[in-house]
């Protein structure tokens, strides 16, 4: 093999590897974000908390607060009326949440993927050329390689978090939003009482 070519075939697959490192740093942000506002219990942090029990969204849980939610929360994994939580009861409730949560997760991630490929296929002919394909993958390099010498080495300053801002931003538009949304939730609820 010649070297040339040996050159191309070591580039193709340092930039499958960058790429693929890249997409995995996003989806396991996203995972993160994902997690903060999932259906699965986030009650081990003070966010995931506030978040899971305070439920008229005025920034306090006060103990009847809590106490009615955990209440709720018993209530929906007493699956058969009878006042207690079995094992199995409290499992089957867990594996439901997760299944319906893992099915939402994939739906997405598969909507992501097409996005990822429209933006990757840049004359939109539905046909990624490898050209195509090393846009992103450059842009990925050259984002790892911060000292510019065309390798990338642990001696390389850990770049900027590419998603750091976007996602913060999000993330407190999400929040605001979820507020947003409790506040007319108890509104309502209060007008109907």
């Amino acid at each position: 093999m010649n070297m040339k070519k040996y050159n191309n075939i070591l580039r193709l697959v340092v930039g499958f590897l960058v790429l693929g490192s890249s997409i995995l740093v996003h989806a396991d942000h996203h995972d993160e974000k994902k997690e903060k506002s999932s259906g699965t219990p986030q009650a081990h942090s003070k966010e995931g908390f506030m978040m899971k029990y305070d439920s008229d969204g005025d920034g306090v849980v006060s103990e009847a607060e809590f106490l009615e939610a955990r209440e709720i929360s018993h209530k929906e994994k007493d699956l058969d009326g009878d006042g207690i939580v079995t094992e199995a009861e409290y499992v089957a409730e867990w594996e439901t949440r997760l299944d319906k949560e893992l099915a939402e997760r994939r739906e997405a991630s598969v909507k992501q993927a097409y996005v990822r490929y429209g933006v990757l296929d840049k004359d939109k002919n539905q046909n990624m050329t490898v050209e195509e394909f090393h846009v992103s993958g450059n842009r990925t390099f050259k984002h790892y390689d911060t000292d510019g010498d065309g390798i990338v080495t642990e001696d390389d300053t850990k770049p900027e978090n590419r998603f750091g801002d976007l996602a913060q931003n999000e993330s407190k538009k999400d929040k605001k939003s979820k507020k947003k949304k409790k506040k007319k939730k108890k509104a309502k609820k209060n007008k109907e009482s």
